[in-house]
């Protein structure tokens, strides 16, 4: 079935075996609407500020010097077996910090300590002087911003000029040389790529890494055949070209403006594995061909900001002690994800001699981009991502 049937059959039909047995295995609960509590706080916590309620509400009815001193027993006794809790949870947590944690997890944890939470619904938008309260409205309000920042209506004349006349040539990225970066994926491929996801909220088919990582090697190899058929044929699922987009307020920013939310794409993580494979192989090309700036340090393995910043204090220092000035520029491009020129990225594949099914792979995967902005459970109508790259894909 897997290397017969049309691939978006096939690709329905893996979606739906794998979300039935997950129906099978895994308990479903609800996620809780409830006040969202700090990480220390336990069952303990909860029966001692429970009996601290008890004491309180028996003092309130019968106001004796016995219940009086019965409430400050059980007041003291939950303090004490709160600052107990604390304790023993800020010890936990700093025995867990080790040099395989990642940032996002490090900072989730301290925002969880502090007793910072997300908040989760937008109460109104203002957008073209009018006003928007339903989560519907809210929600069509930013896909459609998010969709106008994207589209080529919102370029300049001069890069539009520039775009109209450059998309005029077709890229052919085909070639009948057997590249080693277009053979077929290996098992080993794709162990190595399941080896390194982390724990990621699930796209439109709710399908989560640890339910990939979890399935049967015979499942495993169903799959890998799945995406070799993707790789050498060509094609791409439609399913895998829709995200669910989260909005996020950005720090600082008025949250009235949709111009305020970071759009966090909810992609497929079966189609994130094939890209980490995908990207994998192109990493190595582009590395071994020094095809990167030395400086560069973002999307490079075992680099970081950190290379930066270093570098920029040791500029700093040096120029402290030779007495001279020095220069630093910083940019920030708005927008980056959202308006980056899809036909510029696959010049660029195009110019580094990159041919066959890789890039053919990348053309497919950014071509008919499809999004909807979810506030809680409300979904928007769909629209069209024209330009840029899905934040979150890989």
């Amino acid at each position: 079935m897997i290397a017969n049937l049309d691939i978006n059959v096939v690709t329905k039909e893996i979606s739906d075996t794998i979300i039935r047995g997950a129906d099978a295995a895994i308990k479903k609960f609800k996620p809780s609407t409830k006040k969202q509590r700090k990480p220390w706080w336990n069952d303990d916590c909860r029966v001692a500020y429970r009996m601290q309620r008890r004491a309180w509400n028996t003092f309130k009815r019968y106001p004796t010097s016995q219940n009086f001193i019965l409430y400050k027993r059980s007041k003291a006794f939950f303090r004490k077996t709160q600052r107990r809790s604390q304790k023993d949870s800020w010890i936990k947590y700093v025995n867990s910090i080790n040099s395989n944690l990642t940032s996002k997890i490090l900072w989730d944890r301290v925002k969880r300590v502090s007793g910072v939470y997300p908040k989760r619904q937008i109460p109104i938008l203002e957008y073209n002087n009018r006003i928007f309260s339903s989560p519907k409205d809210i929600a069509n309000t930013l896909a459609s911003s998010l969709s106008f920042i994207s589209s080529s209506e919102n370029s300049s004349k001069s890069f539009k000029k520039i775009k109209i006349e450059a998309e005029k040539k077709h890229i052919d990225f085909t070639t009948n040389i057997n590249f080693p970066y277009n053979s077929d994926f290996t098992y080993f491929e794709l162990k190595k790529a399941l080896s390194l996801v982390h724990k990621s909220t699930p796209g439109p088919d709710n399908i989560s890494y640890i339910i990939i990582k979890n399935l049967s090697e015979k499942s495993l190899k169903n799959l890998l055949i799945f995406y070799n058929r993707i790789f050498k044929e060509h094609t791409f699922p439609q399913a895998w070209q829709h995200a669910v987009v989260i909005p996020i307020l950005k720090p600082g920013k008025d949250p009235k403006s949709p111009l305020s939310y970071r759009p966090i794409a909810l992609t497929n993580c079966l189609c994130k594995v094939l890209e980490k494979m995908v990207n994998a192989r192109l990493m190595y090309v582009l590395e071994k061909d020094n095809a990167f700036h030395p400086f560069q340090s973002g999307f490079r393995r075992n680099r970081s900001s950190v290379d930066n910043l270093l570098a920029l204090e040791t500029e700093i220092r040096n120029a402290f002690v030779q007495n001279k000035h020095l220069v630093s520029i910083f940019f920030d491009i708005e927008k980056a994800y959202d308006r980056t020129w899809r036909h510029g990225i696959l010049v660029d594949i195009f110019d580094r001699s990159l041919r066959g099914d890789l890039p053919i792979f990348i053309q497919n995967f950014l071509s008919k981009r499809y999004f909807n902005v979810k506030i809680g459970s409300t979904l928007s109508d769909l629209f069209i991502q024209e330009e840029g790259v899905p934040q979150s894909t890989i």
